[in-house]
């Protein structure tokens, strides 16, 4: 789920190769992005029992049951057996908590909630920068050396936080990655997300890597600047999908956060480009319209309208 378009299409292809030779290819996520009509064997988790809700519950408090035996009914209920819902349940109980009867989001929420402000801080820079980032850059990101140790090993314990490799975090499921941004405070977003944008540019970080930092730091030229580069960087990786929502951004970040004319010489670019991205998606239409209203945008340049018309 987290593959951009490029890959996926690259994953369709393989499958496809490799149809009537001895050789499965195993792809997870929540959503298939295989043809309808290739074959296929889908494979669902199983959902828990009371049984091995009990086992979590023993796992987590030494060998015990906590409180009366409501406990896994309730857990088991509110859960409906989705394995990463009992245990976040699981863990409400573990850290202190007796609300369990909650919804997966307002679990996540309570849980989040709860942390001490450290470790909050650190949650939130490393949700900012992705659900996996080097070490040194969530530190730097956080910017209280300090802290950062004490606030890492609370998190690690807390199963919010994992290391892979010697010097990389992970946020352990997207899930709470999202719920982390959705509770930030819209200013304190942004601040963190324009932290982020300076400290990957020098860098030197990737136009891509860049482009969600940009768009939501809001910086005006310099945003515009990153996703019109993110745009041609995923023109380059022959990423049409990806260029074109690239483009559509920088497009409505122009239009209507700087307030540029629609016949700003910028704005015109960033139409064409689009419309050509969209076009090599397969969507015509879309990209015809894209043309039709950059069309209308009043006095252009002869060479503009000329690539107007020709797109």
């Amino acid at each position: 789920d987290e593959y951009d378009a490029a890959s996926q299409a690259f994953l369709r292809t393989v499958v496809a190769q490799l149809e009537g030779h001895p050789m499965h290819v195993v792809l997870t996520g929540e959503h298939s992005i295989l043809e309808a009509a290739t074959p296929r064997c889908t494979v669902h988790p199983g959902l828990l029992d009371a049984d091995a809700v009990r086992a979590l519950l023993r796992q987590a408090f030494g060998g015990r049951l906590p409180g009366d035996a409501s406990v896994v009914d309730t857990i088991l209920g509110s859960s409906q057996g989705n394995v990463f819902h009992a245990a976040q349940a699981v863990r409400v109980l573990a850290e202190g908590g007796t609300d369990v009867d909650l919804s997966l989001p307002d679990l996540l929420q309570l849980r989040v909630g709860r942390l001490a402000t450290d470790a909050l801080r650190l949650m939130q820079a490393l949700c900012i920068l992705g659900r996996e980032t080097p070490r040194t850059r969530a530190q730097a990101l956080y910017g209280d050396d300090e802290q950062f140790d004490d606030a890492l090993e609370l998190l690690r314990r807390r199963g919010m936080v994992e290391s892979v490799g010697k010097d990389r975090l992970r946020v352990t499921h997207a899930s709470l990655a999202d719920a982390v941004r959705e509770m930030m405070p819209a200013d304190a977003r942004q601040r963190l997300h324009r932290h982020a944008l300076a400290l990957l540019t020098a860098e030197g970080a990737d136009p891509i890597h860049l482009a969600r930092h940009a768009s939501e730091a809001r910086t005006g030229d310099e945003s515009l600047t990153v996703l019109r580069r993110a745009g041609e960087r995923a023109e380059q990786r022959l990423d049409d999908h990806g260029a074109a929502r690239h483009y559509r951004r920088a497009l409505h970040m122009a239009r209507w956060e700087l307030l540029l004319d629609e016949g700003d010489d910028r704005c015109l670019e960033l139409a064409l480009r689009l419309g050509d991205a969209l076009s090599f998606t397969g969507d015509p239409q879309a990209a015809a319209l894209v043309i039709k209203e950059a069309l209308t945008s009043g006095t252009r340049p002869p060479a503009t309208e000329a690539r107007l018309l020709r797109s």
